[in-house]
């Protein structure tokens, strides 16, 4: 049956998304029919008299021994180990209680398994005398706690008349008292910029996170973590990619423990960065300078379309003012909700053909563009906000269809930074120092043909 299923196509089966139980019943269906296979006796109760098929393997157990204990499961009854003495809650913890009760009885159920049970006795006292425990531990006295009446209004054995400690009791207070914080220097931030290319680019932002902070361990940079029970590298992400989207210009805000040069830093990470992962520059920040998630507002994606799909229709759409929606998919049950691609879209247009940008965009993502089995260009920008954004894949399907979608290359180019209508590299302190304000400019609205021309190469 297993391999009938696999032969209809039943893949990955754990996913909610792929499980396809008409191909289950189907391929039950088939065992059935060739086979005679009487599905009831293997999905229905078994009497516990029943023979099993592997009731002819001697697993050295009594037949009626886990009969016994599956009818003590029933009734909510547990069995304690085998070996710990009868009627006692816990084992010898001393080798002078072990001796002691050399002679009590253990706990033995008759499974079948033939156990030693001085054996037993006398494992556990060698391990006793092995742990010099020889005596049992000694009680502690209960602790008296400031806040019970009785010890209220005792005075405090060390103590000066306001109560704080002195002499030897002043430096137990001081030994034992927990660090409230870790000790580091000053913090010096840096915004970098790396792709995220070829294999790498399916690798989830999660284990992505995970695994920037093991290249700065491996360039031997010191990094600032943050203060609470479990201390994290503070480094700041730019928005998330989907899975299997290249990016040529990701972006990331990192404190570090030592001051170091952003060019500097950048040539150490690239001596032991991942396949993929290109650190291309970085500049150095200030400690008033905005965080990186206040200064993103757009994100450029590029997109490869089918071969014999026209980028024309699509541009044409996203120049007018109509809503352009778009289903968004909920995982598992499919069940989803209509959103506005037009609140998010703010340019589209088709890069030049045989320009340097053209050639150096698609020569670093690896698109061939010199065979007739390539398609038109596209490259578009969306809004980066709190309130969300709508996804390249989701503009695409809106604008050309779920089938051209799915076969559509589509990779972000760069992050920006909008001052009005301008736009600002990140990298650019000094002109971000100097913005009035950096927000993403409102959603909605035809698109300005100018704001293409304004892309920086």
């Amino acid at each position: 049956m297993l391999e009938r299923a696999f032969r209809l196509g039943c893949r990955f089966d754990s996913w909610d998304e792929q499980l396809r139980m008409d191909l289950w019943d189907q391929a039950l269906d088939d065992t059935q029919i060739a086979s005679g296979l009487e599905v009831g006796r293997y999905l229905g109760t078994i009497p516990v008299t029943a023979h099993l098929p592997w009731d002819h393997i001697d697993i050295d157990l009594e037949p009626d021994f886990l009969l016994k204990e599956y009818r003590k499961a029933l009734k909510d009854r547990l069995s304690p180990p085998c070996g710990k003495p009868y009627k006692k809650l816990l084992h010898p913890s001393s080798v002078a209680a072990a001796e002691a009760g050399h002679k009590d009885k253990l706990i033995c159920y008759d499974c079948g398994v033939a156990c030693d049970l001085g054996g037993m006795k006398e494992e556990r006292l060698f391990y006793l005398r092995r742990m010099n425990a020889w005596t049992k531990p000694v009680d502690a006295a209960p602790v008296a706690r400031m806040g019970d009446p009785a010890v209220a209004d005792e005075p405090m054995e060390g103590a000066d008349a306001a109560g704080a400690p002195v002499g030897a009791r002043a430096k137990r207070s001081a030994r034992t008292q927990p660090p409230t914080r870790i000790a580091q220097g000053e913090a010096y931030r840096v915004r970098l910029r790396y792709t995220k290319l070829g294999r790498v680019a399916f690798l989830g932002h999660l284990d992505l996170v995970r695994h920037l902070p093991r290249i700065f361990r491996r360039a031997g940079v010191e990094l600032n973590y943050s203060i609470g029970f479990h201390p994290k590298p503070e480094l700041s992400f730019g928005p998330a990619l989907g899975l299997g989207i290249p990016s040529l210009g990701e972006l990331l805000d990192v404190k570090l423990g030592e001051p170091i040069a952003a060019s500097e830093l950048a040539r150490r990470l690239q001596l032991v960065t991942l396949d993929g992962v290109n650190w291309l520059g970085g500049v150095a920040l200030g400690h008033n300078d905005r965080a990186l998630g206040r200064v993103i507002a757009r994100g450029e994606f590029w997109a490869r379309l089918p071969a014999g799909i026209s980028a024309r229709p699509g541009v044409e759409i996203a120049a007018g003012a109509q809503p352009i929606t778009v289903k968004r998919r909920g995982e598992g049950s499919g069940v989803g909700r209509m959103i506005d691609v037009r609140r998010a879209l703010v340019s589209m247009a088709t890069p030049v053909a045989g320009a340097a940008e053209t050639a150096r965009v698609c020569r670093q993502l690896e698109w061939d563009l010199s065979g007739e089995s390539e398609g038109d260009l596209v490259r578009f920008h969306l809004a980066v906000s709190a309130e969300g954004s709508a996804k390249p894949i989701e503009v695409i399907e809106s604008l050309w269809g779920l089938d051209v979608a799915a076969q559509t290359s589509i990779a972000r180019v760069a992050l920006w930074g909008v001052d009005a209508d301008r736009l600002i590299d990140p990298l650019d302190a000094d002109s971000l120092r100097q913005a009035v304000s950096i927000v993403p400019a409102p959603p909605g609205g035809p698109l300005a043909a100018e704001a293409v021309g304004a892309i920086a190469s």
